[in-house]
C-alpha cells in the first residue's frame, strides 16, 4: 500500500511539474551560447584539475558546450599527449527542443570532429544512458567510425521491452508526454519551482535518504554506493530539464518495444520526414563489426534491464570484438556516481580502452 501511494503522489508531481514548466516556459535561442562555466575558473570546483571550455557549432546551428581536461595534477601526467577520450552524459542534463535522435545525427558529428580537429585523434567514446542511445542512434546517420576508436557503453539504454511497472513506464503508457505536448507544454523540469525548494528541503533533513527519493523520481533503481554527502553539490547541477518531444520518444520505446525514428503519430508527417508512413527502426547492424565495444550494465537498474541489454548482446553476438561486465548490485547512476566505481568498473574501462592499439 505503502509504495502504491508514492506512486500515485509521483504521477501527481509529474503532472504539476509539466503544468509549472509551461507556466515559467523560458525563450530559448539557440544561436545564443551557453553562459560560461565555472570549469575554467574554479579549480576547487573540478578538484585541482584544470578545465577548458569550447564551444561548438552544430550544422543546425546550435551552440554545444564542451568541457576539456587536457592534462592530470601531478608533472608525470604532463609529460605526454594521452587518448582522446569523450565522455557524454544522459538523460535530464538536455537543452531545447528535439530527441536523441538529433543528438546523434548533428550533436555528436560537431562535438567529435572538434575533438580530432584539436587533437588529430579518433576519441575512446564513453556514453551513459542516453549518451550510449544517441551514439547507437548516430551509427545511422553518419560514419561513426571515422571519428571513433572504441565504445564504451555505462548502463546501454537501447531496448526498454522489460521495464518493470513504475513512475517510468506510467508515464509512458498513459501517454503523458503526448497530452502535455498537445497543451503547449515544452518540457519537464523535476526542479522547477516549488518542487526544487520542497526536494532540497527533504534533502536537508537529518537522516532522510534523499537519494532514495531522487531515484524514484528518475525510476533509475536502488543505487547501492552514492554519497549521501555529496547530494548539496548534486543538486547544484542535476537534475536538469528535458523537452517534452524527447520525453515523448522515450515513452514510444517502451511502448513500442523497438527501437527507432521518432514517430510523429500521423502517416503524412511521417512520410514527410522518413518517406515512410512508418517511423523507421534503428538498424544496429550499421555499427563496423570490429569497432571495439564494451557494456556495462547493472542488476538493480530499472531502465537498463539486464534482460534489455541482453537483446542487445544477442543482436552484436556475431561481432568478435564485443566485451561486457555485469555487476549485479550496480543501478543506473551507480556507474557514474558511486563512489565504488572507481574500483568496481573504471579499471576495467582503463584496461579496455589501453588494449586497444
Amino acid at each position: 500500500m505503502v509504495g502504491r501511494g508514492w506512486l500515485i503522489s509521483g504521477v501527481i508531481i509529474i503532472l504539476a511539474i509539466l503544468a509549472r514548466s509551461d507556466l515559467q516556459e523560458v525563450q530559448y535561442d539557440n544561436t545564443a551560447a551557453p553562459p560560461r562555466s565555472i570549469c575554467s575558473g574554479d579549480l576547487s570546483f573540478t578538484k585541482g584539475y584544470k578545465c577548458e571550455d569550447y564551444d561548438v557549432i552544430t550544422e543546425d546551428g546550435y551552440i554545444l558546450r564542451l568541457f576539456r581536461f587536457r592534462e592530470g595534477r601531478t608533472k608525470k601526467s604532463q609529460i605526454k599527449m594521452k587518448q582522446s577520450v569523450l565522455l557524454q552524459h544522459g538523460l535530464l542534463v538536455d537543452y531545447w527542443d528535439f530527441t536523441f535522435s538529433e543528438m546523434g545525427k548533428y550533436d555528436l558529428p560537431a562535438n567529435l570532429n572538434f575533438v580530432y580537429q584539436q587533437t588529430g585523434q579518433k576519441v575512446h567514446y564513453i556514453g551513459h544512458s542516453q549518451g550510449t542511445t544517441m551514439m547507437f542512434a548516430g551509427f545511422n546517420e553518419w560514419r561513426v567510425e571515422e571519428r571513433v576508436k572504441s565504445l564504451t557503453m555505462l548502463s546501454p539504454a537501447v531496448f526498454l521491452n522489460h521495464m518493470p511497472f513504475g513512475l517510468v513506464k506510467i508515464v509512458a503508457k498513459a501517454y503523458i508526454g503526448e497530452i502535455a505536448g498537445a497543451f503547449g507544454l515544452r518540457d519537464v523540469n523535476v526542479m522547477i519551482e516549488p518542487f526544487g525548494t520542497m526536494i532540497r528541503a527533504f534533502c536537508a533533513v537529518q537522516g532522510s535518504n534523499c537519494f532514495e527519493l531522487i531515484y524514484f523520481i528518475l525510476g533509475s533503481g536502488q543505487n547501492c554506493c552514492l554519497n549521501s554527502s555529496t547530494i548539496e553539490l548534486w543538486l547544484k547541477v542535476q537534475p536538469q530539464a528535458t523537452p517534452i518531444k524527447n520525453l515523448v520518444h522515450w515513452a514510444q520505446g517502451v511502448r513500442k518495444h523497438v527501437f527507432g525514428q521518432y514517430d510523429y503519430g500521423n502517416p503524412a508527417t511521417n512520410l514527410e520526414h522518413y518517406g515512410l508512413p512508418e517511423a523507421p527502426s534503428y538498424n544496429l547492424k550499421r555499427i563496423p563489426k570490429d569497432l571495439p565495444l564494451f557494456l556495462i550494465y547493472g542488476g538493480q537498474d530499472w531502465l537498463s534491464i539486464r534482460k534489455d541489454v541482453h537483446i542487445l548482446l544477442n543482436i552484436l553476438r556475431s561481432y568478435r570484438s564485443v566485451r561486457e561486465l555485469y555487476v549485479d548490485y550496480y543501478a543506473h547512476l551507480d556507474f557514474i556516481q558511486g563512489i565504488t566505481a572507481k574500483d568496481v568498473v573504471y579499471p576495467d574501462i582503463v584496461s579496455f580502452i589501453q588494449g586497444i592499439p
